[in-house]
Parts: C-alpha cells; sequence; structure tokens
C-alpha cells in the first residue's frame, strides 16, 4: 500500500506526481498490466466440450458446402 501525504504548501498536481512516481517505483503497475489480459485456464472437460462443439460445426458447415446450401470460403 503506497501512503503519500500532503506537504505544506504543496500544490495537488506536485502531491499527484509524486504518488505516480511511488507507484511506478513499486512496480505494482506491472503486475497489473501482466494479470490485466490473462485468461484463467479452462477445465479439461469443459476445453473437451467445446472442441467436440467446434468440430460438429465444421462438419456441418462442411456438409452444407458439399451439397451446395453454403459458398464455399475462397
Amino acid at each position: 500500500m503506497i501512503n503519500v501525504k500532503r506537504r505544506k504548501n504543496e500544490s495537488f498536481e506536485s502531491l499527484m506526481r509524486r504518488f505516480r512516481k511511488q507507484v511506478q517505483m513499486s512496480g505494482n503497475s506491472l503486475q497489473v498490466k501482466k494479470v490485466q489480459h490473462r485468461r484463467a485456464q479452462k477445465s479439461e472437460n469443459v476445453e473437451r466440450a467445446s472442441t467436440l462443439i467446434r468440430l460438429k460445426r465444421k462438419s456441418v458447415l462442411e456438409h452444407y458446402q458439399k451439397i451446395g446450401k453454403v459458398a464455399p470460403k475462397k
């Protein structure tokens, strides 16, 4: 936890500048950036189920392309 107290006759801008500098020096912002876009790993059963659904959709699309209901991708 970063704690910054306002000094006597200190402007708000300089207080914010000191706070930002301490946050940057602490390394918390780098850790937040690393975790920000991290995806949680799915369980094996959920991953397997999504794979089966994707394969089923792909086979249905290929079938429709063969019989001419859907135009094939270029």
